[in-house]
């Protein structure tokens, strides 16, 4: 992991991990994702989601991509293709 870590939360950083589903959405008009993921390493291979703007996410995302997750204060807030 890279950021600062407080008492477990991540107030701001990466990590690695793996996508399971992308959901795209519209609010009110406006293009949003649901993503779920599985951080690299993440015990019991417990799942996490985050909902961010399609701007937030390369295209063509997929199930088991490997991929960099970026969070603020715990925060889904963009997704990059991990590098090869």
């Amino acid at each position: 992991m890279t950021g600062s870590d407080q008492g477990g939360k991540m107030l701001h950083g990466a990590k690695e991990g793996v996508l399971k589903e992308v959901r795209p959405l519209a609010i009110h008009g406006s293009p949003y994702c649901d993503v779920y993921f599985q951080l690299a390493g993440q015990p019991g291979g417990q799942i996490g989601s985050g909902r961010i703007g399609t701007e937030s996410i390369y295209t063509d995302a997929r199930s088991g991509d490997r991929v960099k997750l970026h969070f603020v204060m715990n925060l889904l807030v963009r997704v990059e293709r991990a590098e090869a």
